[in-house]
């Protein structure tokens, strides 16, 4: 069976904003097979979507494309809630990862990479600036997000009405200070956060070197949402 999408109708003396302002969060639907899909508001906006709550056993399957275009296939799933983080195990290899309770990423330094803010609305903008260490390298990195637009995305997983949010920046790699990985590279990332499934369904990232006269493309990757089931619904 094929994914599929619902759709909601929405009375449209509800939707002057100036009036009525409204929170509009569609829920996913399951279907008799596992297949999900997200709602798609037909001529609804969203004025604010607030951060959603999380659930033991809630589980989302992605598939990753790097930069050779090798796909790999990965499922998290929610495993601890804690007061300050949520911890998911990745299969299948059965790894454990921390995420902020709005599931931004937490880097080895424990910096949120601060991909989602809550509460979402169209213009919102944020900056972030954080250091970072790892084995091999250290460096800093600058981001600036802004949430772009309201559209429709499809993935494997459905069709979804999401945030679109950019993210330009730079990542400083300063222990490398030449080379395609050292010195500053420009970073550019796009996600598509659908309320449906309470994640980032797609994501496109990509990062480029200053080769004059013009910018090279030096790594790639991307992911998509394949499936998810949120516990309890």
């Amino acid at each position: 069976m094929e994914p599929y999408t619902t759709s909601l109708t929405c009375n449209n003396s509800r939707l002057n904003s100036r009036q009525a302002p409204l929170v509009l969060i569609a829920r996913s639907i399951r279907s008799s097979v596992g297949l999900v899909a997200g709602a798609v508001l037909g001529g609804c906006a969203w004025a604010q979507v607030q951060a959603p709550q999380y659930n033991l056993e809630d589980t989302w399957t992605y598939e990753r494309i790097d930069s050779l275009g090798v796909r790999t296939a990965y499922t998290e799933t929610v495993k601890k809630i804690g007061d300050q983080f949520i911890g998911v195990r990745i299969d299948p290899e059965g790894k454990a990862r921390r995420y902020s309770l709005t599931f931004n990423p937490i880097d080895s330094q424990r910096n949120e990479i601060e991909r989602v803010r809550f509460p979402l609305f169209v213009g919102n903008k944020w900056k972030t600036e954080h250091e970072w260490k790892n084995s091999i390298d250290a460096g800093q990195t600058s981001s600036n997000y802004k949430v772009e637009a309201e559209e429709e995305v499809v993935v494997p997983a459905g069709t979804f009405r999401a945030f679109k949010i950019t993210n330009l920046g730079w990542i400083d790699n300063q222990t490398a200070p030449v080379g395609p990985l050292g010195g500053k590279t420009k970073a550019e990332y796009t996600y598509w956060y659908a309320p449906a499934a309470k994640r980032i369904v797609k994501y496109e990232g990509k990062h480029l070197k200053w080769a004059p006269p013009n910018y090279i493309e030096t790594w790639s990757s991307k992911y998509e949402l394949k499936s998810f089931k949120i516990s309890g619904e």
